[in-house]
């Protein structure tokens, strides 16, 4: 799975696109190579003026389980997003890709793309791979306000 850091209302940004589908390890995922393609073209790294001397995160991190992203569902995974949001913010700055090999329910993605990274996460699991998409799949939350009132406006006329 491979999307760009600017993904719906939720986000805060227009949407983007994103392409279709999720893929778990058994198949490769075709869009990958060109989702790198575009980010180099974009921001191209400069060994001469990207600085990535980034020393240790020391700060002990201070956490809530109850945020909305780690309430969704279970996964025998699942880290708080805070915690990750943390690390994101330490480690990387806003355009950076973030690589999370193993995202398992996609916390790491949801984190990335709040906090203005791109992201790609792989996982062998197509359930994995499953949930992690429906976090990070771009939709507009107006579009999905007006279907829902309509759908309540269309019940109520029947029940009525």
């Amino acid at each position: 799975m491979t999307t760009q850091g600017n993904q719906g209302h939720f986000f805060g940004r227009e949407v983007s696109g994103m392409p279709e589908g999720y893929y778990s390890g058994d198949k490769p995922n075709p869009n990958l190579k060109a989702f790198i393609e575009q980010h180099i073209k974009e921001q191209p790294y400069d060994l001469k003026s990207d600085n990535y001397s980034i020393g240790p995160m020391t700060d002990q991190l201070q956490v809530e389980r109850s945020e909305p992203v780690y309430e969704m569902h279970s996964y025998w995974s699942k880290k708080p997003p805070s915690a990750i949001d943390t690390y994101i913010a330490h480690y990387t700055k806003p355009g950076d890709v973030v690589l999370d090999p193993f995202c398992g329910s996609g916390t790491s993605l949801v984190s990335a793309l709040r906090l203005g990274r791109h992201c790609i996460g792989i996982d062998l699991s197509p359930a994995a791979t499953f949930i992690s998409s429906g976090y990070v799949y771009p939709f507009d939350s107006l579009v999905v306000n007006r279907a829902f009132n309509s759908f309540i406006s269309a019940l109520e006329s029947k029940c009525a």
